[in-house]
């Protein structure tokens, strides 16, 4: 044995492991500091897209009162800080009173009317808090409301807020689990009084019992503000509680609640601070006919049976196997001696024909004996014996409609913790991976909940429920979806869903589709998947959009509960009352990008014409209905993924896409720096895109009579000046320096090799006569002769270089080549100019043929050379020319009044 080599390797690891020991705490904090950073950024990204918003008339203005709790031990810079935060507010509330013990009356006469917010001495509210939690009622309060809630976080200890709760809306069972409206509430003052009593210091278990008694409240007695307009004081408990004392507190006013709403329920210990397991009674047993579809797989489904039949305590169900026409010998061979049996708890139906998981389940149910059926998965096993009773438990309750489980990878990590409608497409899981122990945002996978939708793979619903609302949709939703879209109807129909983690298996997820066992190919289960996607985008567009059991400012990207950063998809509802919301995608952040898109985006936006802006990401299908978008502007999507993108938004109803186009693509010059990068079949490519877009907009009159044949809407919209990148007012051109040569510009990027190659002789004969100046490119047989040559600069910089670097030229030249390509761009490249004063030389091709005053030339050399040479003969007058030119751009040329008007029009009606 090698002692050295063991010595040395022992002394590492301890290294190693002081060095862990070490940096441990530092890495974990720079996480927390990471993570604090980026709400921060989000808290500010959307404090901005939350600035406009429409005001509530005068007429319909409301009596909103603060109530502040500052119990003695509260020190008297928090009630300061909570003062200076009202005094902030842009709706001032209309009365403040501080509550200091519990022998101080609640209500007054000031209190007598209205609305009262209760808050606690060091919480601070967002400076449109009030008049946005006012706006809220005006809009949507009926007779009914006696409570709102929002959204909130809290101060963290370097005085930054942290810790989002992004709340779901109503939701009675996370409500019994724990209390998540939090203790900041606006309550109806007469209704309030009742609840809370005259005297008191509200705090979070009074705030918990107002929500558990508003809960309940027939119509629309609560409303849920998704907007974060709290920061609370952590002085006191907000929404967890690590307090012994206040967790009993909370714990008596749910068993209170409980014993009118569900006499005989238990109120346990939860498994997090604050959080409860509500066990509701089981006054009954009633027979629950447990479904699984199956075709071979014989050791999956044979482990799915014996862990029924050997872990289940509970007393009363049967077995039903829907056998697909199994083809394995030992599959058969299983379920033929299971039928020989003749068990009355173990049936075994032949159910042969194409794999359709919707009229398997269908069949299911027709024979089912019970009073309840459970939809299960061949590849599911039991792992706890009372899985089936907690979940008969809840589906006995009154206004329950289904309950789904826990489900749990085979690893043990979570697979199944409710359905989030929108995620990552029409519906999804989220927090898959997650570890088993892990409490998930707020808790909430570890907690029961109430979900729009829950996993098919163990699904318990009464027979009757099912035959209802038509079971499942067989025609619709034969594979996927199918369980997602059963449950919206059973929401349909005014039941609740439920998901507990008290109900746990394991589930292998999909094992049927992955072990391939239909006969059709891969492209057949692609085509069919993709029409049961699009079929759910067509029939539950608003809960896809806005799934009241997640929040609008959360993502509907990555695995769940994470903050959206797309100011885009998240909550609006206080913009401006406008017809339209266009969502706008630029092909890049350059030139047309700019022009084309982002620019004329900004400034409909500033004009107040519609909502909207410019998205950092391409919008799916879930995503553009998140949005509430009605016009969706594409730049030349050209590829393959964004043809995928068009054909997938085709079933969404009421939202035109729009293919924005400044080029002709598909005909580059061969000597331009992009030829080589353009795709062999783009032209096949964009005529695609073009047709699978409702219509075309284009900036000439060329472009559209070269695409307008594959589109029956084209619209040409001119390109124009943006003030935002050129300024209100063009730049004064300064008095020309005496007895220096003529200076002669040019400006422009890489795509001009062709343009400049041509007029390369009479920059070269014409160096001795003027100064060349040059910006953005130069090829290398003109650089000799060029005086000055300025690099290019980013876009948004080039508008005030150029302006800069213009001020001593005496003429611009504007070369472009006759070709295909070219007679379909814009006159972009006058209009720079002569924003700039400086008059103009340019090609007699199509594009410069407008009323524009330049010099006009055909593409031959003794053309250019004369009319430069006679151009700088006679510089007043070209000064004066340029001024022309320029007064021209500035009254017609820029994106301001009518031209926005136009361009808004173009994308809109």
């Amino acid at each position: 044995m090698n002692t050295s080599a063991s010595g040395s390797r022992s002394k590492l690891s301890q290294i190693t492991q002081k060095l862990k020991e070490h940096l441990g705490p530092i890495v974990a904090q720079a996480k927390v500091d990471e993570r604090n950073q980026v709400y921060a950024d989000w808290l500010e990204s959307f404090r901005t897209s939350t600035a406009r918003c429409t005001p509530v008339p005068e007429q319909e203005r409301l009596h909103l009162s603060v109530l502040v709790c500052c119990p003695a031990q509260d020190n008297k810079a928090l009630l300061e800080r909570t003062h200076a935060s009202l005094a902030r507010q842009t709706r001032p509330a209309n009365h403040v009173q501080e509550i200091h013990n519990e022998q101080t009356p609640l209500w007054n006469e000031a209190l007598a009317q209205g609305w009262t917010l209760l808050l606690h001495a060091g919480d601070t509210l967002e400076p449109q808090a009030l008049f946005m939690l006012e706006r809220t009622l005006v809009d949507q309060a009926t007779a009914d409301t006696v409570l709102v809630y929002c959204d909130h976080d809290e101060w963290g200890p370097d005085g930054q807020p942290q810790q989002p709760s992004l709340k779901p809306g109503l939701n009675i069972d996370l409500l019994r689990s724990l209390p998540y409206m939090g203790r900041a509430l606006l309550l109806k003052n007469g209704w309030a009084q009742q609840v809370l009593g005259s005297h008191g210091l509200p705090d979070l278990a009074d705030a918990y019992h107002c929500a558990l008694e508003a809960s309940v409240l027939p119509g629309k007695a609560v409303l849920h503000l998704p907007l974060v307009l709290l920061h609370f004081s952590t002085t006191a408990d907000s929404l967890f509680t690590t307090s012994s004392e206040m967790w009993q507190r909370l714990a008596q006013v749910l068993e209170s609640h409980l014993q009118t709403q569900a006499p005989g329920a238990q109120v346990i210990e939860g498994p997090g601070p604050g959080t409860f397991h509500v066990i509701y009674p089981l006054e009954q047993t009633p027979l629950v006919s447990i479904i699984i579809p199956t075709k071979d797989l014989l050791p999956q489904l044979s482990r799915c049976i014996d862990s029924l039949l050997s872990h289940t305590d509970y007393p009363a169900f049967e077995i039903l196997l829907l056998n697909n026409d199994s083809q394995t010998p030992e599959a058969r061979q299983f379920l033929q001696g299971l039928s020989a049996l003749g068990s009355e708890q173990i049936r075994v139906l032949s159910a042969p024909g194409p794999f359709n998981l919707s009229r398997l389940n269908n069949l299911g149910v027709a024979q089912a004996r019970g009073e309840f059926v459970l939809l299960l998965n061949n590849d599911t096993a039991v792992l706890q014996a009372d899985w089936l009773t907690q979940m008969v438990r809840h589906g006995l309750r009154e206004g329950v409609g289904a309950v789904g489980a826990r489900l749990l990878y085979p690893d043990g990590t979570l697979q199944h913790a409710g359905v989030v409608m929108g995620l990552g497409g029409p519906a999804d899981h989220p927090l898959l991976g997650l570890d088993n122990n892990a409490p998930g945002y707020l808790f909430r996978a570890q907690v029961a909940q109430n979900f729009s939708a829950v996993a098919g793979a163990c699904l318990l619903v009464r027979k009757s429920v099912c035959q209802a609302v038509g079971g499942m949709d067989e025609a619709s939703f034969g594979v996927s979806y199918s369980n997602m879209d059963f449950c919206l109807r059973i929401g349909q129909s005014g039941q609740r869903i439920v998901w507990t983690p008290l109900a746990t298996l394991l589930h292998e997820s999909a094992a049927s589709q992955k072990a391939d066992i239909e006969t059709i190919s891969q492209e057949q289960k692609l085509q069919r998947f993709n029409r049961e996607q699009a079929a759910m985008y067509l029939r539950w567009p608003q809960i896809i959009a806005n799934d009241p059991a997640y929040n609008p400012n959360l993502s509907l990207i990555g695995g769940g509960y994470e903050t959206e950063s797309n100011a885009l998809l998240r909550f609006d509802q206080f913009a401006q009352p406008v017809q339209h919301k266009i969502a706008a995608f630029p092909a890049d952040h350059q030139g047309c990008g700019h022009y084309r898109i982002i620019q004329p985006m900004q400034a409909m936006l500033d004009a107040g014409l519609c909502r909207g802006g410019v998205s950092p990401e391409i919008f799916s299908p879930n995503l553009a209905l998140r949005s509430g978008a009605d016009t969706l502007v594409f730049q030349r999507p050209n590829t393959e993924i964004m043809l995928n993108h068009l054909k997938a938004l085709t079933p969404l109803k009421g939202i035109k896409k729009i293919y924005e186009v400044d080029d002709q693509l598909s005909k580059v010059p061969l000597k331009s720096a992009h030829y080589d990068h353009m795709p062999k079949d783009l032209r096949g490519k964009m005529l695609k895109a073009i047709g699978l877009c409702d219509r075309l907009v284009v900036s000439t009159e060329a472009l559209a009579h070269e695409l307008g044949g594959y589109n029956d809407d084209v619209r040409v919209v001119l390109n124009r000046l943006a003030p935002a990148m050129w300024g209100a007012t063009p730049p004064k051109r300064q008095a020309r320096p005496e007895g220096r040569k003529p200076r002669v510009g040019w400006a422009g990027g890489i795509s001009h090799q062709g343009d400049l190659e041509m007029v390369a002789s009479v920059i070269k004969d014409l160096a001795d006569q003027v100064d060349w100046v040059f910006m953005g490119m130069c090829p290398d047989n003109i650089r000799p002769y060029i005086q000055e040559f300025v690099p290019g600069v980013p876009t948004l910089d080039y508008p005030a270089k150029l302006m800069a670097l213009t001020q001593d030229w005496d003429l611009a030249i504007a070369p472009v080549e006759s070709n295909a390509f070219n007679d379909c761009k814009s006159n972009l490249k006058l209009l720079e100019y002569g924003w700039c004063g400086v008059p103009v030389v340019c090609s007699d091709v199509t594009p410069y043929q407008g009323d524009l005053p330049a010099t006009k030339v055909k593409n031959r050399y003794k053309d250019w050379h004369d009319a430069i040479l006679e151009r700088v003969s006679n510089l007043s007058a070209c000064h004066r020319d340029g001024l022309a030119l320029q007064a021209q751009v500035a009254r017609d040329w820029t994106l301001t009044g009518t031209n926005v008007q136009t361009w808004y029009r173009a994308w809109t009606e």
